[in-house]
């Protein structure tokens, strides 16, 4: 299954089954991240306002990809995440994309170079050292 996907553009040079794992603590993390960004320290039992919490997962996407300091126009910028984390690293969801989760698996379960998802865990340890 994993090599259907690699083939098909999915994810992005990775042959394992811990890369999927990763991903899913990707989006944890990030969850964490951005409750901590809008000061909750727990989920209220009336739950999250959601509309802040989203924005504040759109703001670490823009951030990632801030991060990564690609050169180029944002085609360019796109095409080179594609080329190195999969074409679901540049998918953008309600809850703010899969840039973050994606280069999580793929810097700690990817095959070869990985200088894009290297600098978005950068970015992502550096924003999680003052919560």
């Amino acid at each position: 299954f994993m090599l259907e996907m690699i083939a098909a553009g999915h994810t992005g040079r990775a042959d394992n089954p811990q890369v999927i794992i990763a991903h899913e603590i990707g989006h944890a993390i990030q969850s964490y991240a951005a409750m901590k960004m809008g000061k909750w320290n727990e989920i209220p039992r009336s739950g999250l306002p959601l509309t802040a919490f989203e924005g504040y997962l759109r703001q670490m996407l823009i951030g990632a990809i801030a991060a990564t300091k690609l050169p180029g126009s944002a085609d360019q910028v796109y095409q080179q995440i594609r080329a190195e984390l999969g074409y679901r690293a540049i998918e953008i969801t309600a809850m703010g994309g899969e840039i973050i989760a994606q280069a999580c698996g793929i810097y700690y379960y990817g095959e070869g170079k990985r200088p894009i998802a290297k600098r978005i865990m950068e970015y992502l340890r550096e924003m999680l050292k003052g919560m």
